[in-house]
């Protein structure tokens, strides 16, 4: 896992200014290649324990509990790479409350990004490989996808 930076916004210039209007909005400043969907493959093995690995590392401050972040993604299942959503494809942001689980709360999205996106970067893109533990709750949501997944994503503002 990562650690909590501290909340307070970073002392780079770009971390303030306004997004771009074009998707995906985007900040100066920010890594161009944020600009590009990413590729999502297949995994060599289920984890056992949800890994956050850092793809590109952004410079503004890190993601705390409780914040709503504004996000792009694609989730796919780990064992085959199947793409299951992705906002790429409709061309539109999410933004989701996260770390309310360790505020106590109830959780908006699947552990797995409730926990995983909590320490990370404004500017970020990580990678999530999600035990089938921290994923859909298949007796709530019987269609959801059963086992591990793999989840990019880029984290374009927190607050």
């Amino acid at each position: 896992m990562h650690a909590v930076a501290s909340p307070s916004p970073s002392a780079d210039p770009s971390c303030s200014h306004e997004p771009r209007a074009a998707f995906p909005p985007l900040r100066d400043g920010f890594d161009e290649r944020l600009a590009t969907a990413p590729t999502i493959t297949a995994g060599a093995t289920e984890p056992d324990e949800l890994a956050v690995i850092v793809l590109i590392l952004g410079h503004c401050a890190a993601v705390t509990p409780g914040q709503t972040i504004t996000t792009n993604y694609v989730i796919a299942t780990l064992r085959d790479g199947k793409v299951i959503d992705s906002t790429w494809s409709r061309k539109s942001t999410v933004d989701v409350a996260v770390g309310l689980g360790q505020l106590g709360r109830t959780i908006q999205v699947i552990a797995g990004l409730d926990r995983g996106l909590v320490g990370v970067k404004v500017g970020s893109r990580v990678q999530l490989d999600i035990p089938p533990n921290m994923t859909y709750d298949r007796e709530a949501n019987p269609h959801a996808p059963a086992g591990a997944l793999r989840v990019i994503v880029d984290v374009l503002d927190a607050r």
